[in-house]
């Protein structure tokens, strides 16, 4: 996530077309994602407006890179290998989700994934609908079409971990929202959410639905083919649901709406030695684990990237 070097003699009035442009990055995504190498070409063309680490787009002022062109021919490169994947369906109450980020952030100037009041993208979507396995975030400020926006994702200059690009191309991921509007410091900035799964609110998660009938195959499979022995990490001793790779982990207690009846449910988030983050919902009364993820960088390369 970059912020472009605007000149601040340009005006903030903005005249882009906000739901053509969510139409065609919708489809664009999902066609970079079914056939990766088909946006090597834009890369190819963008290179030539490369003076140093300087790029000068036509009719645009010029914007300042940290890596300049070699994030352009590392991206290519991925495209290359890239496999084809299924495409996304777009939920709109994840695109309301990321529309609220949208008002929030681009009143006040902010350039963060988190929102004025610290609300994290977990926060927004639950507004509107539940969510199961993977969550995660893409911003972009200042593209003010589909290739400038995808340019940003695809290269991920100065973001050594390129979490954009990898959330687009997340295998389990299986829905999308979007929207974009005004900023106040970068005249534009576009949010996309990704997720591996949504429900209406109140409906319980799958885990939770069938965890008596996948709790008892788990139970025949461990016979016929017991797992070696592994040491458990600290964090698993306490929890056996922590993830291996867990360095620290954040309690949150809430309240959830699940068929119609509000139950007690505390989340912890466990942040991995990767950055990203993996979330345990325990229901109280329920006595179930119910494991999600969520993808999201540290915070520092969040407000960096």
């Amino acid at each position: 996530m970059k912020k472009p070097n605007y000149n601040k003699s340009v005006s903030k009035e903005n005249d882009t077309n906000f739901g053509n442009l969510i139409n065609d990055l919708f489809k664009e995504i999902n066609k970079i994602r079914e056939n990766p190498e088909s946006f090597i070409e834009v890369l190819e063309k963008e290179k030539e407006y490369f003076k140093d680490e300087v790029i000068y787009r036509p009719n645009e002022d010029p914007l300042r890179t940290q890596e300049g062109v070699s994030a352009y021919d590392e991206a290519i490169e991925f495209l290359k290998e890239g496999q084809k994947l299924n495409p996304l369906v777009l939920d709109d109450r994840l695109s309301k989700a990321c529309q609220d980020h949208v008002n929030d952030i681009g009143r006040t100037g902010a350039i963060s994934h988190e929102g004025t009041k610290k609300e994290t993208i977990s926060d927004r979507v639950e507004t509107y609908a539940e969510w199961d396995y993977v969550l995660c975030q893409n911003i972009d400020f200042g593209g003010k079409n589909v290739n400038e926006i995808i340019v940003s994702f695809i290269t991920g200059d100065g973001d050594p971990n390129r979490t954009h690009r990898k959330n687009i191309f997340r295998e389990d991921i299986a829905f999308v929202g979007l929207a974009t509007g005004n900023h106040q410091d970068t005249e534009i900035c576009t949010v996309v959410c990704f997720a591996g799964n949504v429900r209406d609110l109140g409906f319980v998660a799958p885990e939770v639905q069938n965890f008596i009938s996948n709790h008892i195959k788990k139970l025949e499979e461990e016979k016929t083919n017991p797992k070696p022995k592994v040491i458990k990490t600290k964090f698993q001793v306490e929890d056996p649901d922590a993830p291996a790779t867990a360095v620290s982990y954040t309690t949150f207690k809430k309240m959830k709406l699940v068929d119609g009846r509000a139950k007690h449910c505390t989340q912890r988030v466990y942040t991995l030695e990767d950055g990203t983050q993996h979330i345990v919902e325990v229901f109280d009364d329920l006595k179930i684990r119910c494991d999600t993820s969520i993808d999201n960088s540290k915070k520092k390369e969040e407000e960096t990237n």
